[in-house]
């Protein structure tokens, strides 16, 4: 790169000198914007923000993650086919090898592949792009 005359060709990974970056300057000067955020970042913290319930008659303040599951899971118990279909889909993308029965004993004691919250929160997130899939081509049909 150093050392190149005004002579020298021009073709294929021999770019016109004009046209390379010059030292110092990047390819991208603007770059991202300092404080924007990863769509990973807004999706956790909105999700860890904390909604007070009343359960049982008792006052409660839990994530809004743990309230959408908690919905999620009223709805499948009480007999939503949808709801059953998504909580079965979350159970088998978070414990690998969960029994789908309560009587089965566990196959192993330990805490599920993914307790790492964002983890979490991205399992649920394709739970519900899933879901709306599915919906979208039982419309169409």
């Amino acid at each position: 790169m150093s050392g190149r005359s005004s002579e020298d060709p021009v073709g294929y990974r021999r770019p016109p000198q004009h046209t390379q970056f010059r030292k110092g300057q990047s390819g991208n000067p603007k770059g991202r914007p300092k404080g924007s955020r990863a769509l990973a970042t807004i999706w956790l913290r909105a999700m860890n923000e904390k909604v007070t319930i009343s359960e049982n008659g008792q006052r409660r303040r839990i994530t809004k993650q743990e309230a959408a599951i908690k919905q999620l899971a009223n709805k499948a118990a009480s007999g939503d086919k949808r709801a059953i279909q998504d909580m079965i889909r979350f159970q088998t993308m978070l414990f690998l090898d969960a029994p789908m029965r309560s009587g089965e004993p566990p196959i192993r004691n330990e805490l599920p592949l993914e307790t790492n919250p964002s983890k979490v929160a991205l399992a649920l997130l394709s739970v519900v792009r899933g879901a709306a899939q599915d919906r979208a081509s039982e419309s169409s049909d």
